[in-house]
């Protein structure tokens, strides 16, 4: 059963501080100049509840590399154009560190 969408008021917001890092990251690991790129947000459901961010951000020549923000425990889970997932970290909340790569990190 498909269940009905859900208003806008319900989602969750997305900190400022954790859109400013996925966007840099995003830019910095695949050399594009920030501010020059757009990037979109939408979210994943689970039992009619959000669960992940996705943010998508949009490069020259139709490329597209993604970032996952895990709701519930609180990484960001970054993928390539290629689709290869290259960074896992801790998302940036509150008093926690902008990089705090978790046992699971891979590198490019």
């Amino acid at each position: 059963m498909i269940a009905p969408r859900q208003s806008f008021q319900d989602l969750p917001h997305i900190p400022e501080q954790v859109r400013q890092f996925v966007y840099q990251t995003l830019c910095e690991t695949n050399q594009l100049e920030p501010g020059v790129f757009p990037m979109q947000e939408s979210y994943f459901f689970r039992k009619g509840a959000p669960c992940a961010a996705l943010f998508c951000l949009h490069g020259p020549r139709l490329m597209k590399v993604m970032a996952i923000w895990d709701l519930e425990k609180h990484e960001v889970l970054f993928y390539n154009a290629a689709g290869e997932r290259y960074l896992l970290v801790r998302a940036p909340i509150g008093s926690q560190s902008l990089i705090e790569p978790s046992e699971n990190t891979a590198h490019p």
